[in-house]
């Protein structure tokens, strides 16, 4: 016998929500793309990801994790970079206490441009390390996959977390 009801709490404790604020005015199609294969990282890992945009009221009530992923201007990203005295090189931040992802966008596209990307890709590795930062307790930074301490080139293979580090995001997720 099946009944309709409710999704059981176990599949809430598997699942991201992620409230996204575009000051940089990403185009809706990067925007999309960026997400969706962010989605794919954590997916992987066994965690489902809502996307929730702006005044968005339809998934606000959702159960999971809420956290909040900013993409900013160029004169937010001066002012982040500034007060908390970041580097030139560095493409995105995580704040624990206020469970935040910070995507410094320009220095994002800039980057791709240099390198030959597509800035939807690269938002997608940054969007996924620094939630990923929110996620894990240590630095979370590993030798391979999406929480290398640098941003690696070399290949178009969907970077992923580690083993441990997926086990550590599902246990997170589930507290």
């Amino acid at each position: 016998l099946f009944i309709a009801g409710p999704a059981p709490a176990q599949d809430e404790g598997r699942t991201l929500v992620l409230h996204v604020d575009n000051y940089a005015r990403l185009p809706s199609d990067v925007l999309a793309r960026a997400e969706r294969e962010a989605a794919r990282v954590y997916e992987a890992a066994g965690v489902r990801v809502v996307w929730i945009h702006g005044d968005d009221e339809a998934h606000r009530d959702a159960g999971g994790r809420h956290l909040v992923v900013l993409l900013l201007d160029t004169e937010m990203m001066y002012r982040k970079t500034w007060a908390d005295r970041i580097a030139d090189d560095v493409l995105g931040t995580a704040a624990r206490g206020t469970d935040r992802a910070y995507v410094f966008t320009q220095r994002v596209i800039e980057r791709a441009l240099l390198s030959g990307h597509e800035a939807a890709q690269l938002i997608r590795r940054v969007m996924a390390h620094e939630i990923g930062h929110l996620l894990l307790h240590d630095s979370g930074h590993s030798a391979s996959g999406i929480m290398r301490a640098t941003l690696s080139f070399r290949t178009n293979i969907l970077a992923t977390f580690t083993k441990p580090q997926a086990d550590e995001i599902l246990m997170a997720l589930n507290r």
